[in-house]
């Protein structure tokens, strides 16, 4: 495939930035060429530039979600960078549950911002059920958001193959927290009670969330401007319970930023609380 024309690559590059936040600097072409060059040929226009001015004038919005689903990164597993779960279930979780021993069904509200295909969404979920046993005495909250409405089906699906299965999830939780049909294996359906998906634009549509007392947002402001990681952090702050968690990706800092979050530290895991 020919190089993508300058114009048509700024073209792109605008497009992405303005639907989901991603900026994409000149030396991403090959990025640009392996997510979208499939739709092009597929959909048979005669360039990129045609395509995002198709992109911009379809009143359905089908052909931007086809173009923000494929140049979005999906990548992750169960269990990523276990640090976090970790940070969770020794220290975050025990905090917010011992503020509301006075109650008799305590409340916990975890929202994953960036939830892909499901797999961080449901290794909370695993982890809160390994903590408590049973859901049965508390009010467990977990939402999972994307930009992505094709990775959602497979989250809400909560179905998953031997690859994705075999990525940090030890066999002991594959027993514990799925059931096998054939080749697939569904997570169980106490697990998928706690937990719902919503599409959802980051840097637009953060009013239908309710507040939060934890929010995971791991390796997404990475890809971010400053005006948009500004943008991004001030939304989520106003999610978040004042004393409640903030966890973001492991080579990320929330340095230069004007919100209201304290670093902090527990056996050298990262985190911030809302002040």
């Amino acid at each position: 495939m020919s190089p993508i024309p300058s114009q048509d690559l700024s073209a792109i590059r605008e497009f992405v930035e303005v639907n989901c936040g991603i900026k994409l600097d000149e030396s991403k072409s090959y990025l640009v060429e392996s997510r979208l060059g499939p739709i092009l040929l597929e959909m048979k226009f005669v360039s990129y530039l045609s395509m995002i001015d198709a992109a911009i004038k379809d009143r359905t919005g089908k052909l931007k979600h086809k173009i923000i689903d494929s140049i979005t990164t999906n990548e992750t597993y169960f269990f990523r960078d276990q640090k976090p779960f970790d940070l969770l279930s020794h220290k975050l979780i025990p905090d917010i549950l011992e503020r509301q021993l006075d109650k008799a069904h305590p409340i916990l509200r975890i929202w994953s911002a960036a939830a892909s295909t499901g797999q961080e969404v449901y290794s909370i979920a695993m982890v809160l059920k390994e903590m408590l046993g049973t859901f049965y005495s508390h009010n467990i909250q977990i939402i999972g958001t994307d930009i992505s409405q094709h990775a959602l089906e497979i989250a809400s699906r909560g179905v998953y193959g031997k690859i994705e299965l075999s990525r940090g999830l030890t066999g002991a939780r594959l027993n514990r927290h799925f059931s096998q049909k054939d080749n697939l294996w569904k997570i169980n359906d106490d697990l998928r009670a706690v937990v719902r998906f919503q599409h959802l634009n980051l840097l637009t549509g953060t009013a239908t969330i309710p507040t939060q007392d934890i929010i995971l947002c791991r390796n997404v402001a990475f890809y971010f401007s400053k005006e948009n990681k500004q943008h991004l952090f001030t939304k989520l702050s106003e999610k978040i319970e004042k004393g409640g968690y903030l966890i973001i990706g492991s080579t990320e800092s929330l340095v230069g930023m004007d919100v209201p979050f304290e670093k902090k530290a527990f056996h050298n895991n990262i985190y911030y609380q809302r002040i």
